[in-house]
């Protein structure tokens, strides 16, 4: 028996043909050759050459594939559908998308068993996908038929019916400016833009840069003072430039967009010096969402002195720092400042003659004479696993990012037993609530009070501008929710120039310091309630982060809504 050659592995209908031996070798050989060595279809020769009816030619691909059949000549597809799928993809795939309905897609492919192909289609129209099966020279056709007629049309008349709309739309329409509109009118290539947002970015002290691809526009947004604002907006047709060159600079894959990714990178700034970048991407329907957080490295940023306790507060947490073992917690929800307050605590220590080690995801501050280990889960460095190593390396401090479940709390209580220095986060409202959130982890009351020295809790709050800020008097309801008598003013933003309109300029850390004494250890043992022990801590000098947020905005400094934005009173 004569061995048959198949003309190509992509063929769909001659694999088929030849794997189910629907015809003798020799026929198959015949039609090959009867096309003269084209790219044809092998089943548009078979049904040229008469060998099979088109009918025959769809069921034969139904039996196969177990997907409905579609005849493509009969069908007239959604133009919306074919904005779906990129041109470039459906010609890769051999797919057609038809229609849309109630988030499905129907699309006929050539070959439905391409799980790639699949799942590409999915992810690109972000839809459920209702697969039928359709024949390589039907999808051809159908592809050249429609796709560049209905697209054109449909897309020419999105155009004129946009034409009378700003290019940001509803940006503009809610009164949001964006704060660089010059930026947005320059003629520059994407390196220099980029360039340029960053160092915009550092100049007004931004935390994080968001850069979000939208319908018919890339919106560049800062996070300055907690508070996320439009820097610039630019045509959708730079999403890709834009986006690639972050990618590249921060060592990402740039062919790679299905999956979320994790890079760095740094620049230098004319007053700030060099400036680290963490940057994240993360796939959405109209391309990749990035966002750079910027970490200066501004040494003045990690001393005690200029972290804005006040110093009664400061010289109390110094001491506990200065404790030989034990374990110490900083609280609070993300963006709070804790990682800040950690660094700016090991800063002070003596480098020199201790061994400190951090374990962190991610490594946020480079800092010397400490070791710093950033935890890689995927290759088996957790928390949990690099704690145990740590521990073999003969520390003397230790900082873990963050206790996330019960064994990095068990085994960071046992180190603290053990004569280490044991640093720590929890994502808490107040600094009792980490006792009730680690003992719901599973840690044993009487671990716990031999391991737990301290805990501040902490949050950031805007400053009312000093230009700007506008004294009246308090309505009944303010002076309700401030519980304060006798109150004859409170101040409120207005904006200014210097403030670019926010009426805030600047943050202050407000911070809540719970000692773990021994009356404390009384009531951890007996799983007391959060209130008694607050009243027990507040009876021997804690002040609650709610008396010190009051006393913020009965001095003018904060606002009543600014406060009640970070949760600390809440609304009547």
């Amino acid at each position: 028996m004569m061995t048959l050659e198949v003309a190509s592995e992509d063929d769909v209908f001659l694999r088929i043909v030849t794997e189910r031996r629907l015809l003798e070798p020799t026929v198959v050989e015949e039609l090959i050759g009867s096309s003269n060595g084209s790219s044809v279809p092998f089943d548009a020769v078979a049904l040229q050459e008469g060998v099979f009816t088109h009918e025959e030619i769809l069921k034969t691909l139904e039996n196969y594939f177990f997907h409905p059949a579609i005849d493509l000549r009969k069908v007239k597809p959604e133009p919306s559908a074919l904005l779906l799928i990129p041109d470039r993809m459906a010609r890769r795939y051999e797919a057609f998308p038809i229609k849309k309905e109630a988030g499905v897609l129907e699309v006929a492919i050539a070959c439905p068993d391409n799980q790639r192909a699949i799942e590409d289609l999915r992810i690109a129209s972000e839809c459920k996908l209702d697969i039928h099966v359709s024949t390589q020279s039907e999808i051809h056709a159908a592809i050249q038929r429609w796709y560049g007629t209905l697209t054109k049309e449909l897309k020419s008349k999105e155009t004129t019916d946009d034409k009378k709309k700003s290019l940001f739309g509803n940006v503009f329409e809610s009164g949001v400016k964006p704060l660089f509109p010059e930026v947005m009118k320059e003629e520059i290539g994407a390196t220099d833009l980029s360039k340029q947002i960053l160092q915009r970015a550092a100049d007004l002290d931004v935390t994080d840069i968001h850069f979000e691809p939208g319908n018919e526009r890339l919106t560049v947004r800062f996070r300055v003072d907690g508070i996320l604002q439009v820097a610039c907006l630019f045509p959708e047709e730079m999403t890709p430039t834009l986006i690639s060159r972050i990618k590249i600079v921060s060592g990402m894959d740039i062919a790679e967009r299905r999956i979320p990714q994790d890079g760095r990178t740094s620049f230098e700034h004319p007053i700030k010096g060099l400036v680290d970048c963490r940057v994240s991407s993360l796939p959405s329907r109209w391309g990749e969402k990035i966002v750079i957080r910027l970490l200066t490295k501004d040494d003045s940023l990690l001393e005690l002195e200029n972290i804005k306790m006040p110093p009664e507060l400061l010289e109390k947490w110094q001491n506990v720092v200065d404790l030989p073992l034990g374990m110490i917690l900083v609280t609070g929800p993300t963006g709070s400042g804790k990682t800040t307050t950690l660094y700016a605590s090991i800063a002070s220590l003596d480098r020199g003659s201790t061994n400190i080690i951090t374990l962190e995801d991610p490594v946020e501050y480079e800092m010397d004479g400490i070791t710093q280990v950033q935890i890689h889960p995927k290759a088996g460095l957790t928390f949990q696993s690099g704690l145990r190593s740590i521990l073999r390396q003969d520390p003397d401090t230790v900082l873990v990012g963050e206790i996330r479940d019960f064994e990095t709390a068990e085994i960071a209580c046992r180190a603290a037993l053990t004569g280490h220095k044991m640093f720590s986060t929890l994502h808490t409202n107040d600094a009792i609530s980490a006792i009730t959130r680690l003992i719901d982890m599973g840690v044993e009351p009487y671990l716990l009070t031999a391991a737990l020295r301290a805990v501040l809790a902490q949050r950031l709050v805007r400053v009312l501008c000093a230009d700007c800020k506008e004294a009246k008097a308090p309505t009944k309801t303010e002076q309700a929710r401030l519980q304060v008598a006798d109150l004859n003013q409170i101040h409120v933003p207005k904006g200014c120039a210097k403030c670019g309109g926010t009426g805030y300029r600047g943050r202050q850390g407000i911070y809540e310091l719970l000692m773990v004494e021994e009356s404390i250890h009384e009531l951890i043992v007996e799983r007391g309630a959060n209130l008694e022990i607050k009243r027990v801590a507040t009876k021997e000098g804690m002040v609650p982060l709610k008396d010190v947020a009051r006393d913020l905005v009965v001095s003018g400094v904060s606002s009543l809504p600014e406060i009640e934005r970070v949760g600390l009173l809440g609304r009547a």
